[in-house]
């Protein structure tokens, strides 16, 4: 029997005007919580079968590949 893998990715900001944004959520390997910052900063945790994080943590090389910074670094590639 065959199971469906559920995954989630969080990605960096597309460029805004009022450069106001904020993140809203951090992951673990299969964990994923969002805060509300608007509000009363009420947390939701969420868990899939993974959840990735390339919202920061990485440098773009010249070809267009973003690489992690480092061994510690959080960033997943595709």
């Amino acid at each position: 029997m065959s199971g469906i893998q559920v995954g989630v990715r969080v990605r960096c900001f597309l460029p805004r005007i009022d450069g106001e944004d904020t993140c809203c959520v951090t992951m673990t390997d299969t964990q994923t919580i969002c805060t509300d910052k608007h509000g009363d900063n009420s947390v939701k945790k969420f868990t899939f079968d993974y959840s990735l994080w390339s919202f920061d943590g990485y440098t773009t090389m010249e070809n267009g590949y973003a690489k992690p910074d480092g061994p510690n670094s959080m960033y997943k590639d595709q």
